[in-house]
């Protein structure tokens, strides 16, 4: 099951999942180096598929919008929850990854983490 940022904000029982998600996401380098040189476009971000296993919990994939912040020479970057899909089981999970970044063009691979950009 998918669900959207507005199915998710209406569910007490998902609210908690951004949360944790966000907690554990972590910004891939290349989502960086990209974001930096177009830091001076208004509203410019990157949107990202990942896969994670919430141990003793759900198999799940989640895109996020990443964007870009300045202060002070130093950047930071703030991630969105767009949606969420939970998987049933792992055979689900991983044959959906699989299927994915098979289906993906090399440089839209992040090899280090096996997750799409």
């Amino acid at each position: 099951m998918t669900y959207t940022r507005e199915q998710i904000k209406k569910s007490d029982m998902l609210a908690v999942l951004p949360a944790v998600i966000v907690s554990q996401h972590k910004v891939a380098g290349h989502t960086v180096a990209g974001l930096i040189p177009n830091k001076h476009i208004k509203d410019f971000c990157e949107i990202t598929k990942t896969f994670m296993i919430i141990p003793d919990m759900l198999y799940v994939s989640y895109e996020t919008s990443t964007w870009i912040l300045e202060k002070e020479n130093n950047y930071t970057f703030p991630i969105r929850v767009e949606s969420i899909t939970i998987y049933e089981n792992f055979v689900e999970y991983e044959l959906t990854r699989v299927r994915e970044l098979s289906q993906a063009k090399p440089e839209d691979r992040d090899a280090t983490t096996l997750n799409l950009n």
